[in-house]
């Protein structure tokens, strides 16, 4: 698992994920700057462990009856509460078992997971009018439940207002 993050915690990978989340959460949104100009800052993960550590406690606590609802993520039928919302889809990631476990044990997981700041601009009209609107966004990545690829989580999201 080390390896599968130590490939996929790049600012590469990251710049392509984080279009991706865009992508999937504002279908109709178009790039306003290319994903080359965002400005990307892997941060210190041990700084993020508690708010890594809540989103699992979130996780765990979904009924399974709202999981039988919310598999994959919207597709503009409900629009979300919040550019947050958006941003982390409608299920929960299926991060490893072992990685969970060493999560919320409180062990090292710096060879396991990362955390990436990442800035810059989007236009989310989907009317066609530029209205390119700046993004702070912090997200963190994690080896899959099957270990052939990795899950990724929003962790916090300021502006797109």
């Amino acid at each position: 698992m080390a390896a599968l993050a130590a490939e996929h915690c790049t600012e590469s990978s990251t710049r392509q994920m984080v279009e991706s989340l865009f992508t999937e959460a504002y279908p109709g949104a178009r790039m306003v700057s290319s994903a080359q100009d965002w400005l990307l800052q892997k941060m210190v993960l041990s700084e993020f462990e508690e708010p890594i550590r809540s989103r699992v406690r979130e996780w765990a606590s979904v009924k399974p009856s709202e999981l039988e609802h919310s598999h994959g993520h919207s597709h503009g039928h409900e629009p979300k509460a919040s550019a947050l919302d958006a941003l982390r889809g409608d299920h929960a990631p299926r991060v490893s078992p072992a990685v969970i476990f060493s999560i919320m044990q409180g062990l090292r997981m710096e060879e396991l997971a990362c955390v990436w700041r990442v800035k810059g601009k989007v236009d989310l009209n989907h009317d066609g009018k530029s209205s390119p609107k700046p993004f702070d966004l912090v997200v963190w990545m994690a080896p899959s439940a099957t270990e052939r690829g990795m899950e990724r989580d929003v962790l916090s999201v300021r502006g797109l207002h």
